[in-house]
């Protein structure tokens, strides 16, 4: 499984799902790999048709979620290595 979203006509790289995400709400998951994949948060909620605030609340309840304190730190969890 992998999440493909589409910011200002570009598609953005797919990322496959990794099995830390298993305990993120799909709203969680897609925000959160969206974010890895390096789309700004405004990018996110234009994409998504929600308020910046909303994919700022659930980035931190994703980070929250996996122990993480930011972007950076999630993506070397996720990743393996910095966005």
């Amino acid at each position: 499984m992998g999440f493909t979203m589409h910011v200002g006509g570009e598609e953005l790289v797919v990322l496959p799902v990794p099995l830390e995400l298993d305990g993120l709400t799909e709203s969680e998951r897609a925000v959160l790999l969206a974010a890895l994949s390096g789309a700004s948060t405004a990018e996110i909620a234009r994409a998504r048709s929600v308020s910046p605030k909303t994919v700022s609340n659930q980035l931190h309840s994703a980070y929250r979620k996996l122990g993480v304190c930011g972007r950076s730190e999630a993506a070397v969890m996720v990743l393996g290595r910095t966005p």
